[in-house]
């Protein structure tokens, strides 16, 4: 058998009875040079600590640029060396320290010594001398070195989340780049927890602005607003804002994504992601996915207000009626605006939503799709004349108004429901103001419970977890809805006292052969005034199907709902405990 020479040493297997030790090293990065002396100097170390200890080396491993404390990295030297381990070709592992070896802590160390000890192989350090598994001193010992390797990594990485759990509870923007209409300002709580809030730049918040007007005002879609904002140079698109935009959009066209767009464009996504974002209301929000947010609520399950906002939250709630769940944003109205057309009053018999169009000329108001309730029913559009509609509903509450019986107890219901609504109206103190953000919030609680009910029915609250989540997200809710409707009530009432309906006014106006005509008072008031009229009276109006033959009285397909007074208290809490009970159900299930 011919020598084997190892720096230089020459050895015969044959003869040599010495342990067997396997060197290994490790570094963490490449030196600039591309050379590998820390290895070498690493494994002169081991071949010095041999000798003194007369082991014979047989094979060198390295893992040069892989780090020991990432378990995802493929170290091969390392592998290579522990098959050597497994196969019996070695008497002891020498390497320079134990953190060259692996810094995943103990338990990653314990592992890779039992796998040694099991073979017959013991594990030296050059550095630390009291490190040898042959021993049960030195045992002992390597548990506490391996533990200490991965403290530092833990005590760095508990902060940081400790600190990022402290700044989310603050209602503060945690991580990650501002949105394109803000920048993140840092900020400490009364008690000293430093959190970052959002605060908008002037051109972001002119952007956002203007999606709000083209979304609300103009009823522009998704993709409308997103070719307008492109095409105006005052709102440049996200990508321009930041090097790492500027990175993405260089990255996509040289991948060829923007052959057809070569400029950084708005997209409907943008679009939808930040008239959806909370944040611009002021509101600290998790983002759920691409355009969906989760709204951040303290233990009162009140939101968190800690951004500077953009618009009112109750602006934010009303803007969000005005996106669909499909994404999408209503439509202009076609055929022009008249006195029913664009706002929530009218519907058909399906419940289908209407607005105006065109016939021969003629505008008409007509369902603005076939409900799923029109289609089981094997019906068609429902479609009245403009005119016709509008005169009959005017004259209805005109006619209703000069008929107030004192003594009737349908009519004093319903006055209890116009001195409510009259006196929201007549509110200059800013309570009407805080009557519509609660209202609107409990609107979108009330869709947000029906989304949770329809995730569970869907099997998304799996096991003891899921249920406990969803148990808490839904009496969340509910707590919100009950400090909503408690609020709410007395803030009515406190309107109501301070503010009387002018009904002998109104009548002295009307005449009374004619309470809609020329002369009337009906007519000197713009629409704005007429609509604010007809909602003190009536809740909504219905548009029944089309008869066969011709129709002698309009009357005869508008069925009026008249206004009531809100639900009291005792209504409200059956509703909520209605509305526990699924929640109860669908738990148990």
């Amino acid at each position: 058998m011919s020598p084997k020479t190892l720096n230089g040493h020459v050895a015969s297997e044959a003869a040599d009875d010495r342990p067997r030790a396997l060197l290994y090293a490790r570094q963490s990065k490449l030196n600039e040079d591309g050379s590998d002396a820390s290895p070498l100097m690493q494994w002169q170390a081991g071949e010095a600590l041999c000798a003194a200890r007369g082991y014979r080396p047989v094979k060198r491993f390295r893992d040069v640029g892989k780090s020991g404390w990432d378990p995802s990295v493929q170290r091969d030297g390392f592998d290579e060396m522990m098959q050597w381990v497994r196969d019996g070709k070695a008497d002891v592992v020498v390497i320079f320290t134990l953190s060259r070896l692996t810094r995943m802590g103990a338990q990653e160390a314990f592992a890779i010594e039992k796998v040694m000890r099991d073979n017959g192989v013991s594990l030296v350090s050059v550095r630390e001398p009291y490190l040898d598994t042959s021993d049960p001193i030195g045992a002992g010992i390597f548990a506490i070195i391996a533990g200490l390797a991965k403290q530092e990594s833990d005590t760095k990485s508990a902060f940081i989340v400790n600190t990022k759990e402290l700044a989310r509870r603050a209602g503060g923007h945690v991580s990650g780049n501002a949105p394109f209409w803000g920048e993140n300002v840092k900020e400490f709580t009364p008690a000293g927890v430093k959190y970052v809030k959002i605060k908008p730049t002037d051109d972001g918040r002119a952007t956002v602005l203007a999606m709000r007007e083209m979304a609300e005002k103009q009823g522009l879609t998704p993709g409308q607003i997103a070719e307008k904002l492109t095409a105006d140079p005052q709102h440049p698109a996200p990508g321009w804002r930041t090097p790492q935009g500027v990175a993405r959009v260089a990255a996509r066209r040289k991948r060829g994504n923007y052959k057809q767009h070569p400029e950084p464009r708005w997209t409907p996504q943008a679009v939808l992601r930040t008239l959806r974002d909370p944040r611009i209301a002021g509101m600290a929000a998790n983002r759920v996915t691409s355009d969906k947010w989760e709204i951040r609520r303290d233990d009162n399950g009140d939101p968190m207000h800690v951004h500077e906002q953009i618009i009112t939250p109750a602006e934010w709630y009303v803007l969000q009626t005005a996106i669909s769940t499909e994404g999408k944003m209503r439509r202009p109205y076609h055929g022009g605006t008249y006195l029913l057309t664009g706002w929530p009053i009218m519907f058909s018999y399906c419940g289908a939503t209407m607005s105006t169009t065109l016939t021969d000329g003629v505008p008409r108001y007509r369902t603005n799709r076939e409900g799923s309730g029109a289609k089981r029913m094997g019906v068609r559009r429902v479609s009245v004349r403009v005119d016709q509609t509008d005169e009959y509903v005017a004259g209805r509450v005109w006619a209703r108004l000069l008929a107030i019986d004192p003594a009737n107890e349908d009519d004093m219901t319903l006055m209890a429901g116009v001195a409510e609504r009259f006196a929201r109206q007549q509110d200059t103190a800013g309570v009407a103001v805080e009557c519509n953000e609660l209202e609107a919030q409990l609107k979108h609680t009330e869709g947000s419970l029906k989304e949770i009910y329809a995730d569970k029915k869907a099997g998304l609250y799996k096991g003891a977890v899921g249920r406990a989540a969803f148990q808490e997200a839904v009496e969340a809710m509910q707590r919100t809805e009950e400090v909503c409707r408690d609020r709410l009530k007395a803030l009515r009432s406190a309107q109501v006292e301070a503010v009387r309906v002018p009904l002998d006014e109104w009548r002295k106006a009307t005449p009374d052969d004619d309470p809609i005509g020329e002369k009337s008072l009906w007519a000197e008031w713009g629409m704005i005034k007429q609509r604010e009229f007809l909602n003190l009276w009536l809740d909504h109006i219905e548009i029944g199907p089309a008869t066969t033959g011709k129709l002698k009285d309009i009357g005869d397909r508008i069925t009026l709902h008249w206004a009531k007074p809100e639900p009291e208290a005792d209504e409200d809490d059956q509703d909520q405990d209605e509305t526990a009970e699924t929640g109860a159900e669908l738990v148990s299930a």
